[in-house]
């Protein structure tokens, strides 16, 4: 099993809780929702996850059948927010590292 976020974590339990649903069937969803937006479980921010949780999930939780999931998410993200989390794994995305390696060089003539 892969390491994740403290963020991804808190969500999948309070998901469990709130919805009552499994804990598979928590982490799956939220994974799918990662994915979705292209975040990995084991680097997404708490605040990545708070967008991911309002905007991706709800959506997601109605199509699995999940009553009232808009409100469900609204309170998860707000529990999110108060929570005192680390940021998860340093990620550096591969283009930001490679934008970044581009700017500051200098461009060399041979």
């Amino acid at each position: 099993m892969s390491e994740t976020s403290p963020a991804f974590e808190f969500v999948c339990e309070r998901l469990e809780t709130i919805a009552k649903i499994s804990r598979i069937e928590a982490r799956g969803t939220v994974r799918l929702a990662l994915r979705e937006v292209g975040k990995n479980p084991a680097y997404v921010s708490p605040q990545d996850m708070a967008t991911i949780v309002t905007r991706v999930l709800p959506r997601m939780l109605q199509t699995r059948g999940v009553r009232d999931s808009a409100q469900i998410c609204q309170e998860i993200a707000i529990q999110l927010s108060q929570a005192k989390l680390a940021s998860g794994a340093t990620y550096l995305d591969p283009a930001e590292v490679f934008a970044r390696l581009g700017s500051d060089r200098k461009k060399s003539t041979f």
